[in-house]
């Protein structure tokens, strides 16, 4: 790394951060690069039953944001936009389904983001058996929109850059344009 730097034209270079990395500098260390992509994102344990959405946790949020003014890298932040269905066998985290047929979950009992299977169902190649259970996570406009105003009230980077995680069509076409725009300017006009 040292040695990519002390070229020339040596390039701007970066690295992920993750939550606990920010707040725990001293085990983690601080990568050697010039700025950090901050992971707003996959905050909670996805293999918990008892989670109630892996992928945004504003209140989780909360509890690494005070280290965020202090960490020694400028930081740009991701944002997430995808959503899942963490599946559960037996009370045990069996997987995950990116995306799911609109009209299976019909035929699942469902009570609030969770959905029982009530049949044994083949989905892309994979048994879902009766008493399986599906927790859908995603992210909604309301937990991103108040992890931003959190974020913002910390975040010190100038020529800040926001990464929206993951960029596809599919997932574009769950948001407005305006929400999209949102996102964006959330951090700089809260």
């Amino acid at each position: 790394m040292k040695e990519i730097q002390t070229q020339k034209a040596a390039p701007v270079l970066s690295a992920t951060i993750r939550l606990h990395q920010v707040k725990y500098t001293t085990s983690s260390g601080v990568p050697p690069v010039n700025r950090g992509l901050l992971m707003c994102y996959n905050m909670g344990n996805l293999q918990k039953e008892q989670t109630a959405n892996s992928i945004i946790d504003p209140e989780e949020f909360g509890k690494y944001q005070s280290s965020i003014q202090s960490y020694p890298l400028s930081l740009d932040v991701g944002v997430p936009l995808f959503d899942w269905y963490v599946l559960f066998r037996d009370h045990q985290y069996a997987g995950l389904f990116l995306s799911l047929p609109a009209g299976l979950l019909s035929t699942f009992q469902k009570q609030d983001h969770i959905f029982k299977v009530v049949h044994d169902t083949f989905i892309n190649e994979r048994l879902l058996k009766a008493g399986d259970v599906l927790r859908y996570e995603n992210s909604a406009v309301k937990l991103v929109n108040k992890m931003m105003f959190q974020l913002n009230k910390k975040l010190v980077t100038k020529n800040l850059r926001v990464a929206l995680y993951h960029c596809d069509s599919t997932i574009l076409s769950k948001y407005s344009t305006h929400e999209l725009e949102n996102f964006y300017n959330g951090l700089r006009y809260y």
